[in-house]
């Protein structure tokens, strides 16, 4: 019609960029669901199994120590896995390798339902675990791919979502062994429970970003690859302390509020119950106390919480007191463990770098190293708990998480803000929204437009919100 102009010019290249806006808000939206299902249901297939264990022992009649051995295999398998990935996802991704392993992962849990013997059974486990330390690095490098996009972050929500998924998964299973029914189609029917979810959500993964294949990598970049060698290392050592501590709780918490507190048996499970209900409940803050407050802080103030929580089992009067010490321990462990394995991806190097370190490859090293706590922790805290006595083994874990916080000054943080403004002077199409679709980079584009690189201000450009975000 004659007086409906055409829409050129900025009223066109607005318009062009409301539409990517909002089809990039949506996929990150889509993309952010997809991997807080898979953390929910992979905890739920591993507590499933986890409380299966007295039921297979009895079908599989294993010896005790015989036990021990078949239940070292899934761990063994676990780490093996976590080193193998950095060799798969350049070649298949992380996307890819996510959406058929999860299935995999589901068809070995009914196989361990299936096995009639001590033989079939360390074959599967082992099986199992090499699976699950694959969905391990994959969904965490989707995770991190989802808080570089979203400019947020969303790791403790991520790790909430696991915890909340191994309460599921044990309430299921206590249920099923109470109604005395099957181990095998018990199994089967989490396993299948938990495909459904996934394969529905699988398809809205985040693609990989394309390595760098840049040869043109200097001194500076080799010597910021060095650093973040030496940063994932101590990342590395970092979360070993951490799941130390957790899993020596997890283990000998009960025991030592039967043996040393005399607490009855019903007394006993619940300091382990209030342990994993801080545990979930900090990390469902977790994020926003990690946008609000620099990493170095979080560290260290969580870590002296979880001291002082541990302090208070150790020197307790009375069992409801160490009780409530297991829950701040809880609470002070909360998020130590997430924003590591945050860090872990961030590490990894950026676009147009020398791709010496992929965020996969980066996860995989610091999760075969603090997964090695889960072995070392629990036999650690047994064997200087003969010694010594529990009590003094039980401050083991106080002190270990006080490392925590004195090497927390030595943790690199990606600079969020510099990113962001390099991404405003490049012009990405990857921009950063929150999810209400407010632009994240607005508050930087007067200051990326208005400072040379040395600092001094420079004559107005144009704003940014008049500027293509594709090349």
């Amino acid at each position: 019609m004659a007086d409906e102009e055409p829409r050129t010019g900025p009223a066109r290249a607005r318009q062009d960029r409301e539409v990517r806006t909002t089809n990039r808000r949506d996929t990150r939206r889509a993309a952010h669901h997809a991997v807080l299902v898979t953390f929910l249901v992979n905890g739920m297939m591993l507590a499933t199994w986890l409380v299966m264990i007295p039921s297979v022992k009895e079908r599989t009649g294993l010896s005790t120590g015989a036990l021990g051995v078949v239940l070292t295999l899934p761990v063994v398998g676990s780490l093996l896995a976590m080193q193998i990935s950095c060799l798969l996802v350049p070649r298949c991704g992380t996307r890819s390798m996510l959406r058929g392993s999860v299935p995999v992962l589901a068809l070995l849990l009914w196989a361990v339902g299936l096995s009639g013997n001590g033989a079939q059974l360390g074959g599967v486990l082992f099986v199992f675990g090499l699976v699950d330390g694959l969905v391990y690095v994959t969904m965490t490098s989707q995770a991190i791919a989802v808080e570089k996009r979203s400019g947020r972050s969303r790791m403790n929500l991520y790790h909430a979502a696991w915890g909340l998924g191994t309460l599921a998964g044990s309430l299921l299973g206590g249920l099923s062994a109470w109604i005395g029914g099957s181990v095998a189609v018990h199994l089967f029917a989490t396993g299948l429970l938990c495909l459904v979810p996934t394969i529905a959500t699988a398809r809205n993964l985040l693609a990989d970003e394309p390595a760098s294949t840049s040869l043109g990598a200097g001194k500076a970049p080799r010597a910021r690859a060095g650093r973040r060698g030496q940063s994932i290392l101590l990342l590395g050592c970092l979360g070993m302390v951490c799941l130390m501590s957790q899993g020596a709780v997890e283990q000998w918490g009960a025991v030592y509020l039967r043996e040393e507190r005399q607490a009855t048996s019903a007394a006993a499970s619940l300091g382990f119950i209030v342990f994993s209900a801080a545990l979930v409940l900090g990390r469902l803050g977790g994020d926003a106390l990690r946008e609000r407050s620099s990493v170095a802080f979080l560290l260290r103030a969580f870590s002296t919480l979880a001291c002082l929580g541990m302090v208070l089992v150790v020197a307790a009067p009375s069992v409801w007191w160490a009780t409530a010490g297991f829950g701040l321990f809880g609470a002070g462990l909360s998020i130590l463990d997430p924003v590591i394995s945050s860090l872990s991806g961030h590490q990894a190097a950026a676009p147009g770098e020398h791709a010496d370190t992929s965020v996969a490859s980066a996860v995989a090293n610091v999760a075969t190293l603090s997964h090695m706590g889960l072995l070392l922790g629990p036999p650690f805290i047994g064997w200087l708990g003969e010694w010594l006595g529990l009590t003094p083994a039980m401050a083991v874990p106080a002190v270990l998480v006080l490392v925590v916080g004195a090497c927390a000054g030595r943790v690199t943080e990606p600079g969020r803000p510099a990113a962001l403004g390099e991404r405003i002077a490049a012009g990405s199409s990857g921009g950063y929204e929150d999810d209400g679709g407010q632009d994240l980079t607005a508050p930087m584009a007067s200051t990326a437009a208005t400072l040379r690189t040395d600092g001094t201000a420079a004559p107005p450009a144009q704003p940014v919100g008049d500027q293509p975000l594709d090349k």
